[in-house]
Formats: structure tokens, sequence, C-alpha cells
């Protein structure tokens, strides 16, 4: 093996290092955001998922939103009552199924989250201009 090629795998390998670290400490740091966010909107982590499916798909069985955030059936319920509490959900009924029910998000919940974001929002940009 050359030097060269000796050299060119070491780079590749602090490289490859280097990009593990930062995923490491990207998703640390998204954890710590997410809690800090749920904590501050008053709600827990699950219920903020939730909501972020919610934006995502548009409308969502409680089954379906049961399997995606590994809640028992009868967590789900207490979610969907929390949320549906605070404003943020909607149920409605499933016109393919006349005992299933659909949940979407309540109409002024984009609004809400969004304003939940703004002082975050403000920070970053205050940053990035500092660059």
């Amino acid at each position: 093996m050359s030097r060269a090629n000796f050299y060119d795998q070491t780079n590749e390998a602090r490289s490859e290092k280097r990009a593990l670290m930062a995923v490491r400490d990207y998703g640390v740091n998204l954890t710590q955001f997410r809690n800090a966010m749920s904590e501050w909107a008053g709600l827990n982590v699950t219920d903020m998922e939730c909501l972020r499916l919610l934006f995502f798909k548009g409308v969502a069985s409680p089954s379906e939103l049961s399997k995606s955030t590994g809640l028992t059936s009868g967590a789900t319920t207490a979610m969907l009552d929390r949320l549906e509490k605070a404003g943020l959900i909607e149920r409605r009924p499933n016109p393919n199924d006349r005992r299933g029910t659909l949940i979407a998000p309540a109409p002024s919940s984009a609004e809400k989250a969004a304003s939940w974001f703004e002082s975050a929002r403000k920070a970053q940009d205050e940053l990035i201009s500092l660059l």
C-alpha cells in the first residue's frame, strides 16, 4: 500500500467518525429540543409527535396513531382526549366505517403550533445574522 493510499484511508476514517458523531449530536439535540418545546407548549412528547403526524398526513385513525406512537389503544384515547380538550384536534366520523373515527388537526392548530416555534425561529435568525 502506498503512503498516499494510507493517508486517504485515514482521512476517510476520520471523516466517517466525525459524521457519525455529528449524527449522534444532532439526535441528542433534537430530542432535547422536542422535550423543551413539548414542556413549553404544555403537552407531552407523545402528544407533540401525534400532532406532527397529523400535520403530515392530514387525517388518521386512532389505530394508525397508536401504531405510529407505540401507545396502547387506551393511552391513545387519553392522548386524543387531551389534544381535543386543548382544541388541537377534531374527531370526525369515518365515512368508510360507521363505527370508526378519524382524527384531524383542528383548523386553528397550525397557527397555535407555529406560534410555539416563533421565538425559536427569531433566535435562529439572530444567530445566523451574526455569521
